[in-house]
């Protein structure tokens, strides 16, 4: 999360009465993945195709450090197709409109159950970009709504990973069986109190259950080679975690099974 989340969450939630809460602006939600594309946050990569003939050096984040794409880009990618192989990398393309209609990104809705909701490769291309935009200094790509960052989503449905909220708020209506429906459509609606999205506080969510594949990639280990450079002390450094894959699930993986 960006180092001024919380206070931006908590400063817009006090400056917003009329909110029933005040969320984070993910990178990888399905909302996200369409607002992303069309603020221009969002960097045509695509996987790399085949392995590199030797084992490269332990990963790093910066995006710069990439080789360029050099498959083929003569059709759309197929967002739902399976991880190309374990531990891969996503290359970046010339920074086109032509190219970026040929990841997938380009399928993205604003529709929170619709074809952003599954697919892996989405979530892959969007941390990629994050990475991009992360070492260019360029997270005003993320940006978007009114003249304070504040985006309005009108009752529709948003992810609660991140989120600013009272707790006189939270006891006001009973939630339904679904928290997440319940905190981001229905309650605000009963309440008359709209969800907001401060676009300005960046949080970065992993994975959806629905997305294993993602283990597939090195992007843990980007964020992993992110924290030992730039958070973690000496003493602290953050190791790579063994027995995990793809098959055994993001939750498996969340829990700690092999």
């Amino acid at each position: 999360m960006d180092d001024d989340a919380v206070p931006r969450l908590v400063h817009s939630l006090l400056a917003h009465p009329e909110a029933y809460a005040v969320a984070s602006n993910l990178i990888n939600s399905p909302v996200t993945h369409w607002l992303h594309y069309h603020t221009e946050a969002i960097l045509p990569y695509l996987p790399e195709p085949t392995a590199p003939p030797a084992v490269y050096a332990e990963t790093q984040w910066r995006a710069s450090k990439l080789p360029s794409y050099n498959g083929s880009v003569s059709s759309v990618f197929n967002f739902s197709a399976p991880a190309p192989y374990a531990n891969h990398r996503w290359l970046p393309l010339p920074r086109t409109s032509h190219n970026l209609l040929k990841t997938p990104i380009a399928n993205a809705s604003y529709d929170a159950w619709g074809t952003a909701w599954d697919p892996w490769a989405m979530a892959a291309q969007q941390h990629y970009s994050f990475f991009e935009n992360l070492e260019n200094l360029e997270l005003d790509r993320y940006w978007a709504g009114n003249s304070a960052g504040i985006w309005n989503m009108q009752f529709y449905h948003y992810n609660i990973n991140f989120m600013a909220i009272w707790g006189r708020t939270v006891i006001a209506r009973p939630f339904y069986y679904d928290d997440e429906k319940a905190m981001s459509e229905m309650v605000p609606k009963e309440l008359g109190m709209p969800l907001l999205v401060d676009t300005h506080a960046i949080v970065s969510h992993y994975a959806f259950g629905k997305q294993p594949e993602l283990l597939s990639t090195d992007v843990l280990a980007r964020y992993r080679a992110y924290a030992n450079e730039k958070v973690c002390s000496s003493k602290n450094q953050k190791t790579k975690l063994v027995g995990l894959s793809a098959d055994a699930g993001i939750h498996d993986y969340w829990a700690g099974s092999p």
